[in-house]
């Protein structure tokens, strides 16, 4: 890939290297989980998992899961996954995750409220923390959709609600990120936290 236009993938990809210089420059959370066509496994974010704990140290905060991609390998939650994602999960939190990272319901295919709120409740019992992620593009979807997946994701109750960055511009619509709000917490604390100066 020669094209100038075409940025590399290279610096998004977990390395021991890269982990090193997100502590460096004060990050405070590292998300590793596996990009549509990586080829990224269950056992690699395992992996990189305990390699960025020993790396990071206790002072970073790690989210890790299988919540996109679901071609390779089916994603956590998937009911036609052929491993057991109660065992992935103790193999993360092992590995020193303290946020375990599921899809949202009605943003991917067979994924249900009543799949990911077993995984999730199964989660905190481990003492570990949850996200859920509207993703597979249905994130650039129309503000109705966005709605009713988000109030989904709260039935499952997570901890953490994330939107990913699909649409022509490699972001989310700005009215999609708004609306995902005020489904979350209503106008008045979305107004205020929109009104709330960030310097």
């Amino acid at each position: 890939m020669n094209d100038p236009r075409v940025s590399s993938v290279a610096p998004m990809m977990y390395t021991k290297e890269h982990a090193l210089k997100a502590k460096k420059m004060g990050v405070h959370f590292i998300i590793l989980g596996g990009n549509p066509g990586s080829g990224t496994s269950i056992k690699d974010v395992i992996r990189a998992s305990k390699e960025c704990r020993e790396v990071c140290g206790d002072d970073m905060l790690i989210f890790a899961g299988k919540w996109e991609d679901g071609i390779v390998e089916k994603v956590l939650g998937d009911p036609l996954a052929t491993y057991n994602a109660k065992e992935v999960i103790d193999e993360l939190i092992d590995a020193g995750v303290d946020i375990i990272d599921f899809p949202a319901p009605g943003s991917r295919h067979g994924i249900t409220v009543e799949i990911i709120r077993e995984l999730v409740e199964y989660t905190h019992r481990k003492g570990a923390l949850a996200m859920v992620f509207l993703d597979s593009n249905v994130e650039a979807a129309d503000v109705d959709t966005i709605r009713e997946v988000t109030l989904l994701m709260k039935q499952t109750g997570c901890d953490v609600h994330a939107i990913g960055d699909g649409g022509f511009g490699g972001g989310t619509w700005p009215e999609n990120i708004y609306q995902m709000s005020v489904t979350l917490k209503g106008k008045a604390y979305t107004w205020k936290k929109m009104a709330t100066p960030k310097r």
